[in-house]
């Protein structure tokens, strides 16, 4: 799950390169230009994912914020933007990072995306990048973009759905696992939920193996004792 908080520092980057945007630049396109230029090459620095960077979102997300900072005037004849007026556009108009946003937040499951959409709630991955993207504004601040209160305040409900599909994919076809679906998705739930409410995931994503696997071993047993899952009988 690191790539997904990784995508609220490629939005703090939309401050930071917008306000740094274009280069001597006289015409209104000249100015967009350099903007777009600047932006796209602030998402591929080194570390970044490549995927979002060069993602057909970034260029939009370029091309929409650029136009919109030129139309509200606050490129000068240099092409330049103080960062108090980007704070400003973006509080005014969030709408622009979604698309970036929610490429981030599909790139996080990486190659699993597959294996794991299938046990997701209704809608799949791209109802909860919906929902972990939409209404951006609070997040933006004098300092750039507050990732850790994006991730505090909507991360468990999307992590949580998503650590039970990956958690059920991880063993569906496995012959000797002793659970059906329906139990697995109540154990995992459980699990997930409360390694969220323990402080276990943390805010780049990173999760406490050694602690999840301790309330992992702690759930079943007592869900086993207590009747809430079976153990089948092979």
């Amino acid at each position: 799950m690191r790539k997904i908080l990784a995508l609220a520092i490629a939005l703090l980057l939309v401050v930071l390169m917008v306000a740094a945007c274009g280069a001597k630049s006289t015409t209104p396109q000249q100015r967009i230009d350099g903007c777009k230029k600047r932006f796209l090459t602030g998402l591929s620095n080194p570390g970044s994912d490549s995927s979002v960077s060069g993602s057909p979102e970034a260029k939009t997300t370029a091309q929409t914020l650029c136009s919109d900072a030129e139309d509200e005037g606050i490129l000068n004849s240099s092409g330049d933007a103080s960062e108090a007026d980007v704070h400003a556009l973006l509080v005014k108009q969030p709408q622009v990072l979604v698309p970036l946003c929610e490429a981030g937040f599909r790139s996080g499951i990486g190659s699993s995306a597959s294996a794991v959409e299938k046990y997701l709630p209704p809608g799949g991955l791209n109802a909860l990048a919906s929902q972990f993207c939409g209404n951006l504004g609070p997040y933006i601040n004098g300092s750039g973009f507050d990732k850790e209160a994006l991730f505090k305040d909507r991360g468990r409900a999307v992590i949580v759905p998503i650590c039970v599909a990956a958690a059920i994919a991880g063993v569906a076809g496995d012959p000797s696992y002793p659970f059906s679906q329906a139990d697995s998705t109540k154990l995992f739930t459980r699990v997930c939920g409360e390694a969220w409410d323990k402080g276990y995931v943390k805010t780049d994503g990173s999760t406490d193996s050694t602690a999840v696997r301790a309330l992992a071993a702690k759930i079943t047993h007592e869900m086993i004792n207590s009747g809430q899952v079976t153990v089948r009988q092979n």
